[in-house]
């Protein structure tokens, strides 16, 4: 009988997200879309791979779908 493959279950702290939020550029930091599609891609990337984000997320043969992000939309900037 063969043994079940381990599953690694990989935890992200709230310090390690917090680092992650802090260290997005102010560009990135002034629109809320564009603040929160940075900081999932990064959550994705330390869960799923970076490959995986390139081919699902990024690629721009995909859908639109989900974590899609319509520019056209004029954004309020976000209050400091």
């Amino acid at each position: 009988m063969q043994k079940a493959a381990a599953i690694i279950r990989r935890r992200m702290s709230y310090q390690q997200l917090q680092r992650g939020f802090e260290s997005l550029p102010p560009k990135v930091r002034a629109n809320g879309q564009r603040e929160s599609s940075a900081l999932a891609s990064g959550v994705l990337r330390a869960f799923m791979n970076a490959d995986w984000v390139e081919r699902y997320i990024v690629s721009d043969g995909r859908k639109k779908g989900f974590l899609s992000i319509d520019e056209s939309v004029q954004q309020i900037p976000r209050a400091e």
